[in-house]
């Protein structure tokens, strides 16, 4: 389901009525009124019919309830009486709610790119798309877009009439007197539960062999105790590194039905319409598209699938210097011309070495795309060349531009 809805924050009460009914109108079947409030909802019941108790408490002001509705939901919550819009979004962040202000503009959307769409001036944060090209993953509530905002999951954003933003809603901490073995028994509970949830006739999981995604199975296949489950993982043509074999071996222990899918780097793909698909540009999408066709040419849909977010050890570590380039002078080119040569100084000084090694990263700071490619990105160093230890950047660097 897709929600879009705008409101003029700096209307009358009177107005905020008419602005409310105007935004049920636009999205039929999503919203509803509770007494005097406007509610606009994505919502999934996990088990069968939705038990709308916790969402009447939280309609009511009791804004941490959102942890006891027992359902994927996206919730928009508009208020005339008090001027005041209340957004809300789900613990596992299946459902999304975007927003923006501009000027007395509040758009709300389910989709980032029709949010940004809405906009009279649409930019890139330069700052999150650093961070995503380094973790594939911008920290909530921002986005790769300047002035769109996600609401964080299982919180709730609360935006008045002078567009000040109130973020409420806490994360569930396990208290520390609780000893270590109530602690893991805790966890394995909860992931069992989660799992349980969604469960489908035909189930299957994103198998990486990782800590996260083999825990999933372990829940999925023992806990659950499964008879059937479907593992699915792939492998890059000429990668250098392949992780199929820790997924394979996961499989072969778990009894899961193992599949593994060959993905193409040179494979042409409709970049702009699986993006859109995705409400994120994820390059991910490519793979997942690639074991999508396998389900679909294995006659497996319908199956519900489970993944989550591997803890990934190889990821490269963030250090102080990846900091100063990234966020403190990356806007700047006297800057950065400046911090290059002090680099270069450095390496003098110090000719061997961390703090030699600290110069050579700085200096290779006064070129962002070459310092992405290569500190970044350096398992496969992507469209760098290299003659006698210098770094040139291919034609493709030659097209990024620092804005």
């Amino acid at each position: 389901m897709n929600l879009l809805f705008e409101v003029n924050l700096n209307l009358p009460t009177d107005d905020w009525t008419t602005q409310a009914n105007e935004a049920i109108k636009a999205n039929l079947g999503s919203g509803f009124k509770f007494e005097d409030t406007f509610v606009l909802a994505d919502l999934k019941s996990y088990c069968g019919e939705t038990d709308y108790t916790a969402l009447d408490k939280w309609l009511s002001g009791a804004v941490d309830a959102t942890s006891d509705i027992d359902a994927e939901y996206a919730i928009a919550a508009i208020y005339p009486s008090r001027r005041e819009i209340v957004l809300a979004r789900d613990w596992s962040g299946i459902r999304n709610v975007f927003y923006t202000i501009e000027g007395h503009r509040l758009i709300v959307g389910t989709n980032v790119y029709q949010v940004v769409s809405a906009r009279n001036e649409r930019r890139f944060s330069l700052i999150s798309c650093a961070e995503f090209l380094m973790y594939e993953y911008v920290a909530e509530p921002k986005t790769l877009f300047e002035g769109v905002f996600c609401v964080p999951r299982g919180k709730s954003v609360v935006i008045d009439t002078g567009g000040n933003i109130t973020i409420k809603g806490n994360n569930k901490l396990i208290a520390s007197t609780i000893g270590g073995e109530n602690i893991y028994n805790g966890l394995r509970k909860s992931i069992t539960s989660a799992h349980q949830k969604r469960l489908g006739v035909v189930n299957g999981i994103y198998l990486s062999g990782g800590i996260d995604s083999t825990v999933m199975a372990i829940a999925l296949k023992r806990d659950l105790g499964l008879e059937r489950v479907h593992a699915f993982t792939f492998r890059t043509k000429g990668a250098e590194q392949d992780e199929s074999g820790e997924a394979e071996n996961v499989a072969k222990q778990l009894g899961l039905e193992y599949n593994c899918v060959t993905v193409d780097p040179n494979r042409k793909v409709d970049l702009y319409s699986m993006l859109e698909k995705s409400n994120f540009p994820y390059p991910g999408a490519i793979m997942l598209g690639s074991l999508g066709e396998h389900i679909r040419d294995t006659n497996l849909q319908g199956i519900t699938l489970f993944a989550g977010q591997d803890s990934r050890i190889l990821t490269p570590p963030y250090n102080v210097i990846d900091r100063l380039v990234l966020h403190h002078y990356l806007h700047n080119p006297s800057i950065r011309e400046l911090l290059k040569i002090a680099g270069l100084i450095i390496q003098k000084v110090f000719p061997h070495g961390r703090v030699h090694k600290g110069g050579i990263r700085l200096a290779q700071g006064s070129d962002i795309a070459i310092y992405v490619a290569r500190y970044l990105y350096h398992r496969h160093q992507l469209g760098l060349q290299t003659d006698g230890g210098g770094w040139q950047k291919s034609s493709y660097f030659n097209q990024l531009k620092v804005i």
